[in-house]
């Protein structure tokens, strides 16, 4: 009989890095389960279709169980969430990941939708294995407790960095190791054949609470003193723009520059052929959104990370020399000097 496998995770929601876990999980279960039938929970299933119809034209897309009162009544009005309880009670495994979905960092409205997701397939009596996710940190005792309390109900449990891996550990959940999804990426149908025009290193960034002023005038110092030495273009690749605005950091980093001309921002596109393809054209990478990092080094360029928290650091903590290439925030002065250390790297 067919396996019936559901794929769920921060899939439809608009970030590129969540777009290419998911496209890298299919690749992955496809090879796995041969001839099983994949459903993917999702936000906007319709508009995610598209970006995947081509290299999965069997995988059906549904709503994912909505962490929210008003999402959930909406839903339900509309059917969508029998659809997707009707999917999720015939299948064999449900796979929820990857990413940093357990943390109260920013909301604990992440930590309530997912491990919900988790409630649902195990109440439904489905075997739940958690890819390739990090975990914390927590800022608050309910967060820690329903990430706990899930994780613990799944069958299989991996994690994406030493540091998950201890808290879990700590937490009395079993767990292992793995390298983000997107290492294992398989780029060749997938890749843009758009030729890359003239030297450019690739910019990424995101909206953090830890950044100030001086933050953005420090970046901007560093970015002219790179176009100036090394004649270099400067190209922003947002990889969100809602509800974090990736661009909207720019602007503000953008005023204090001098050489606003060699700064050129591509448009958002959850198309990974064609980010891909701007990473192959690159000379080196300043990437502060982890997949930017991941991205750099699947295509063998030099990069510096800009390192917000602990899943940044743990993302990298196995590459060579990883300690050079990270940057705190609190340290972005040390910009302009990091990057001359790699520049020796630029083909």
């Amino acid at each position: 009989m067919m396996k019936k496998i559901i794929l769920c995770g921060s899939y439809g929601a608009g970030n590129v890095g969540d777009e290419a876990i998911l496209r890298s999980l299919l690749q992955s279960v496809q090879k796995e389960f041969k001839e099983a039938s994949i459903t993917v929970l999702c936000s906007f299933p319709n508009e995610e279709k598209k970006y995947y119809s081509a290299e999965f034209p069997d995988v059906t897309f549904e709503w994912l169980f909505p962490g929210g009162l008003r999402s959930f009544l909406l839903l339900l009005l509309s059917g969508k969430v029998f659809k997707t309880l009707k999917s999720v009670r015939s299948a064999n495994l449900f796979i929820l990941g990857g990413g940093g979905l357990f943390t109260d960092d920013e909301s604990i409205k992440a930590v309530v939708l997912w491990a919900m997701q988790v409630f649902i397939a195990k109440l439904l009596k489905v075997s739940v294995r958690v890819v390739a996710v990090s975990v914390g940190p927590f800022k608050g005792r309910l967060a820690r407790f329903l990430s706990k309390k899930a994780l613990s109900m799944a069958d299989e449990v991996s994690v994406r960095d030493n540091s998950s891996a201890k808290l879990l550990m700590e937490m009395g959940v079993k767990n292992s190791i793995v390298k983000d999804p997107v290492f294992a990426l398989d780029v060749k149908n997938i890749q843009d054949n758009t030729a890359s025009v003239g030297k450019y290193i690739i910019l990424s960034l995101r909206p953090w609470h830890s950044f100030v002023e001086s933050s953005y005038k420090e970046i901007a110092q560093a970015l002219d003193k790179i176009v100036e030495e090394f004649g270099f273009d400067i190209v922003f690749i947002p990889f969100q723009t809602a509800p974090q605005n990736d661009v909207g950091v720019l602007n503000k980093i953008s005023v204090h520059m001098r050489n606003k001309n060699k700064l050129f921002i591509r448009p958002h596109t959850l198309d990974i052929g064609k980010v891909y393809r701007e990473f192959v054209g690159a000379q080196a990478v300043i990437g502060m959104r982890l997949h930017s990092v991941v991205f750099s080094i699947i295509t063998k360029k030099p990069f510096i990370m800009i390192a917000y928290g602990d899943k940044s650091l743990g993302l990298i903590e196995w590459y060579p020399d990883y300690k050079n290439r990270i940057l705190e925030i609190v340290d972005l002065n040390q910009l302009y000097e990091r990057f001359k250390m790699i520049s020796g790297e630029v083909k």
